[in-house]
Order: structure tokens, then C-alpha cells, then sequence
């Protein structure tokens, strides 16, 4: 978490402070953008690790790009501290072993791989940290005392980490 509070946050909080500054405020006056954009963008990064899951159309990825790539995630984290150890050394080998397979062969790596993480309770995990984010973005957004500016952000929580992802939508129908 704290290396996606690191990675996008950062992104946000200058877009934010930007606009801010062109309005004519100080930021620090604004209100808690820092706390806001760490928030948004940590929920922003798990979003994607999920949707990486389902295949992301909006990136023009195929399902479990990250986890095929060998890129860190949350999800990968959060699996590390919940698998029991046979899952666990079972997804180790999936993720070493998956690169050397066919087309056919990966897609059922994959599938074994999701399977053993929902076993495990990975994205329910996951969806439980971008709620548990996205209401202190609503929180830091609340304690802004400009009406529209909150407006703004709080449009922005709804634009950066929609309440239901598109993962949601597939998983639970």
C-alpha cells in the first residue's frame, strides 16, 4: 500500500494542487489534498489490480497481465498473508512456471492461479481496501470548506474509484 500511495498518489495530489493554484487558493489552505490524493490513488491501484484479474479493456491488457509479467501487487500481498502454505508454494510454482507454457496451458495456470486467491479470500480483500479508501478520500473531501471545491473532489472519487469496478460487476453478476 505504501508503495501505490508512493506511485499514483503523487499524481493526484499535483493535479489537485494545480487546479487549486490556478483558482487562486494556497493549497495548504484548500484543505487535506495530501490525505485525499494518498487515499485516491491507493484505492486507484488496488482498482486496477483487480480489473487486471478480469482484463482491463479501458488498458488494452489480457486477464493477469501483472501477475504473468511478475509485477508486485497488493493482491499478490495480501495472498502471501493469507495462503496456507500447500496454496501458497501451489501459486509460487504457477507464477515461476508460467512463462514457459503454451497459450492453452497459461490460461489454465491462470485460472488455477484466480481460483486459489479467491480461495483464499484475496479479492474480497482487495474490494475491502478500496472501500475502507475510498471513504477517507470522502472524508478528507468532506473536511474541505469550499462547496465546490469539495464538489470536485468528490466527483473525482467518483470518476478514480467508481463504487462498483468492473470486476464487481463480473464477479457478483
Amino acid at each position: 500500500l505504501e508503495m501505490y500511495s508512493l506511485k499514483t498518489s503523487p499524481a493526484f495530489e499535483a493535479a489537485i494542487g494545480i487546479g487549486v493554484r490556478l483558482a487562486g487558493v494556497i493549497p495548504e489552505e484548500a484543505g487535506p489534498i495530501s490525505r485525499f490524493a494518498s487515499h485516491v490513488g491507493i484505492a486507484f491501484q488496488i482498482l486496477n489490480d483487480l480489473k487486471d484479474w478480469e482484463g482491463d479493456l479501458e488498458n488494452a491488457r489480457s486477464s493477469a497481465g501483472d501477475f504473468c509479467g511478475g509485477r508486485p501487487t497488493v493482491l499478490m500481498a495480501i495472498a502471501h498473508e493469507r495462503m496456507a502454505p500447500e496454496p501458497a508454494e501451489k501459486l509460487s510454482q504457477i507464477v515461476l512456471g508460467v512463462g514457459a507454457h503454451s497459450q492453452d496451458s497459461i490460461e489454465k495456470k491462470i485460472e488455477c492461479a484466480k481460483q486459489l486467491l479467491a480461495d483464499a479470500g484475496v479479492f474480497t480483500a482487495a474490494e475491502n481496501l478500496v472501500i475502507h479508501h475510498r471513504q477517507e478520500a470522502s472524508a478528507a473531501a468532506a473536511l474541505v470548506t469550499m462547496p465546490r471545491f469539495r464538489e470536485v473532489l468528490e466527483f473525482l472519487i467518483e470518476i478514480a474509484v467508481p463504487r462498483f469496478s468492473s470486476f464487481e460487476r463480473t464477479k457478483n453478476g
